[in-house]
């Protein structure tokens, strides 16, 4: 039985990184969209800034998955404690990066690869960049939540002897 606890912990684990990244893509994405429109650069209409929040929120619910699998797969014997920032940033770009190689492989095989080296190389690019900054902030917040909740008793100790 405890192994089938662990695997449900790791599968939430996986849902609740998509679904942080999701709503961080789409936040990001729905504001970056919605500024174009402002500045009348872009995106004409609505729809089309909702079209790409979601889009965005896609995609970074994909990093997140991704980046919570390269966890799993690769730091599982960890502590929170033992994850340095700059490797969570290469491993959420190294799962930002693969989504969408893969969804691009996957769909049209090497049609893109071939025909459209630049569009490749900018979404591939986006995706590390977004993987990256997802997972490293990710990460940071969970030690700084950590390091309050561990630090929270000890200051309420602290402020009881001190009477």
């Amino acid at each position: 039985m405890p192994l089938m606890k662990r695997i449900v912990g790791k599968l939430r684990g996986l849902l609740g990184l998509g679904a942080i990244g999701g709503v961080a893509g789409f936040v990001g994405g729905t504001l970056w969209a919605g500024t174009l429109n402002l500045l009348g650069l872009a995106f004409p209409t609505l729809w089309d800034v909702v079209g790409l929040g979601g889009g965005a929120g896609l995609s970074g619910a994909a990093c997140g998955i991704g980046f919570g699998t390269l966890l799993i797969a690769l730091e599982s014997k960890k502590t929170l404690e033992d994850l340095p920032l700059w490797r969570m940033g290469l491993l959420g770009a190294a799962a930002g990066a693969l989504v969408p190689t893969v969804y691009m492989l996957a769909t049209s095989g090497l049609f893109h690869f071939v025909n459209a080296p630049q569009i490749v190389v900018s979404v591939v690019g986006y995706g590390a960049a977004l993987g990256g900054l997802l997972s490293s902030t990710m990460v940071g917040l969970a030690k700084r939540a950590q390091q309050a909740q561990l630090a929270s008793p000890d200051e309420a100790v602290g402020l009881l002897d001190a009477e």
